[in-house]
């Protein structure tokens, strides 16, 4: 099964600061509620595990 969620927004930061904002794993839940958690090494081909929905009462999915 594959689902695809897109969205846009602008931000009011240097490419720079969004990059340090979403690769900082550990802060996820402060802001996205959605993926409450990620795991993984962040390099070129890599595969990360991340948890989808659980802190808002849907089940847990893996991302990989």
């Amino acid at each position: 099964m594959s689902v695809a969620n897109t969205q846009s927004v602008e931000i009011s930061a240097s490419p720079e600061r969004v990059w340090q904002v979403i690769t900082d794993f550990s802060e996820f839940p402060a802001w996205n509620p959605m993926t409450p958690g990620m795991v993984g090494e962040l390099k070129e081909g890599a595969k990360l595990k991340g948890k989808l929905g659980p802190d808002l009462g849907l089940p847990a999915a893996s991302v990989a």
